[in-house]
């Protein structure tokens, strides 16, 4: 999987955003990420503030963020992710050069709390793309079992989030088969993961895949939640869904 030829054509585009893929004869093409088309197609009515309206948050259950401002959320959450990337694809040395003493705790936090899953990172910000629906989106951890009994691939989804992670207000609208679920940041979360861990099953049909988790990391603790068999049984029709939104989205910039 890590040797695959497939990663060769396929690289994030750092100017014009979402990914560039190359083909054999040098032709470019750029590919879309799979966020708005997962919220197009599963859960566009969601809101995060109607959300925590309905169910409004005691202050003494409210976890503290230590953020003052509404970008800073984003920037924090950026720079997690950076170095959780530096340090599984390059240990500390490759942290250290990138960040210097700009150290992210929560990163760290992240790094230790996959020893308690018996797991070991073997890559991060691993790509996973579908040329025909030019289609491309990193998984943030992809790691290995460390039991004896064998290894297993685990696919892991890390978000930054604190209050409101589980509210919602509506359902969830796609797939047919999950819209009995509500349509809260960590069902977000589950589908992102399904439709990673349906890519990786088909273009790697050996690979055992075991346990993914979505990983909510807050300033407070660090919490796995284990995607669910209703999600992975689920995700060849979520993929489904997203390439019939996706082949008409494709169809109508053709033509017009």
């Amino acid at each position: 999987m890590l040797r695959d030829p497939r990663l060769l054509h396929i690289a994030e585009s750092s100017i014009e955003g979402g990914f560039t893929y190359t083909d054999i004869e040098g032709t470019a093409t750029k590919f879309c990420g799979l966020l708005k088309i997962l919220s197009d197609v599963c859960y566009s009515d969601y809101d995060f503030k109607d959300a925590l309206k309905r169910a409004p948050i005691a202050k003494r259950f409210k976890l503290k963020t230590g953020l003052r401002r509404p970008w800073q959320g984003q920037r924090r959450g950026k720079l997690v992710h950076d170095q959780v990337r530096a340090i599984v694809n390059g240990g500390d040395v490759a942290r250290d050069a990138m960040f210097g003493t700009q150290r992210s705790e929560n990163a760290d936090h992240i790094i230790a709390s996959l020893q308690t899953k018996n797991l070991r990172p073997l890559v991060a910000e691993y790509i996973v793309y579908d040329e025909a629906l030019r289609l491309a989106s990193p998984i943030d951890i992809v790691c290995v079992t460390t039991k004896k009994t064998g290894s297993k691939l685990c696919l892991i989804e890390v978000k930054n989030w604190s209050n409101g992670f589980t509210h919602a207000n509506g359902h969830l609208q796609n797939p047919p088969s999950l819209r009995h679920l509500n349509n809260c940041a960590l069902h977000q979360a589950f589908l992102q993961l399904a439709f990673y861990r349906r890519l990786v099953e088909i273009q790697h049909p050996l690979l055992e895949i075991g346990a993914c988790y979505v990983v909510q990391e807050t300033q407070t603790y660090t919490k796995y939640y284990r995607l669910p068999d209703e999600f992975v049984k689920a995700s060849a029709e979520l993929l489904a869904c997203v390439a019939e939104y996706r082949h008409r989205q494709l169809f109508f910039r053709m033509v017009s």
